[in-house]
């Protein structure tokens, strides 16, 4: 698995399909194709607004790891939303990155367009 991660609109999808051109972009409601190769799931906030973090971790579950090139978005900053629903979304998302680059192969930081690797754990060819 390769994770993306930064701010809204930071070039976090951009990044991933510049590294991964040939793979299909999911977003939350669409199927995964049948084939082998990797696959961008992308708009991960709204996956996890819809579909909770349970979902997400039978997600990773069933996948095959090296398929899924995940695009996350760090939300926060440190700022705490006053709405209790969006405290939790942001919270979920939060356990959910950690999980995420914790079992990434890869993860990069994408900050002004910028990718920042911070976990290499495959050799490039």
């Amino acid at each position: 698995m390769h994770v993306f991660i930064g701010g809204a609109f930071a070039g976090t999808l951009e990044a991933a399909q510049d590294r991964y051109p040939e793979a299909p972009v999911i977003r939350p409601g669409e199927s995964f194709p049948p084939e082998n190769g990797a696959v961008i799931i992308h708009d991960f906030r709204q996956y996890l607004h819809q579909n909770g973090e349970k979902a997400f971790h039978h997600l990773l579950d069933r996948l095959p790891a090296e398929r899924i090139v995940l695009v996350m978005e760090e939300m926060g900053n440190g700022v705490v939303p006053l709405e209790k629903e969006l405290r939790k979304l942001r919270d979920a998302n939060g356990r959910a990155a950690a999980r995420a680059v914790r079992k990434a192969d890869d993860a990069d930081y994408v900050w002004y367009g910028l990718s920042r690797p911070m976990k290499r754990r495959r050799r490039e060819a």
